[in-house]
């Protein structure tokens, strides 16, 4: 499984939130009042839209842009999203239609095939090389995976949503999704255990 850790991203966010704890819908609430306030939620979800945004499009600079792209469509129709409903969703569907709305643009990139350039760790050099092993043979797995399935690997692992959120983004059922994502983490470690013998 991945480590978090090693998704190195060039976005320097500031971990104190001072509205931490504070539940979405309030923070938009004040953010409507007063676009100051979206600060906050922007400090809240910018490394988790880059992370699913990278992911997608293996690029830094093209995931900045989109980024921000995002953010910025997220001001402009905050009065639009009903206190009601699912932020985290609402926003990573935005995302999503951004990815989209750029891979119409240029040839998309796959961005899981990349996993072997992902950051080793600093451990001893047996190790870096057991892990250079494993992430070429994950990339090279993940690059037999449909665009769908992809995406709800990076919706999980990259972007953290939960599988109602996941649900929500690309129109199916939570269930649907869970059963989904576990199919697809049997496959690739049922792939992993054959290429070990």
């Amino acid at each position: 499984m991945l480590n978090k850790e090693k998704i190195m991203t060039r976005f320097t966010i500031p971990k104190a939130q001072p509205n931490a704890g504070m539940p979405d819908a309030d923070i938009v609430r004040q953010a409507v009042k007063d676009p100051a306030k979206f600060s906050a939620l922007y400090r809240q979800y910018v490394t988790k839209v880059y992370r699913y945004i990278y992911a997608r499009v293996s690029n830094h600079a093209d995931a900045e842009d989109l980024t921000a792209q995002v953010f910025e469509v997220v001001l402009k129709r905050l009065q639009t999203f009903g206190t009601d409903g699912n932020f985290n969703a609402w926003l990573f569907t935005i995302a999503r239609n951004k990815i989209v709305d750029s891979y119409r643009v240029k040839r998309p990139v796959v961005p899981l095939e990349d996993i072997q350039n992902m950051p080793l760790s600093a451990d001893d050099p047996f190790s870096q090389l057991v892990q250079k092993e494993l992430h070429s043979r994950l990339g090279l797995l993940l690059g037999e995976l449909s665009q769908e399935q992809k995406e709800l690997l990076e919706l999980r692992f990259a972007a953290e949503l939960s599988y109602a959120e996941i649900g929500l983004v690309i129109g199916k059922s939570e269930a649907a999704v869970k059963m989904s994502v576990y199919r697809l983490l049997d496959k690739l470690q049922e792939k992993m255990e054959k290429s070990d013998e």
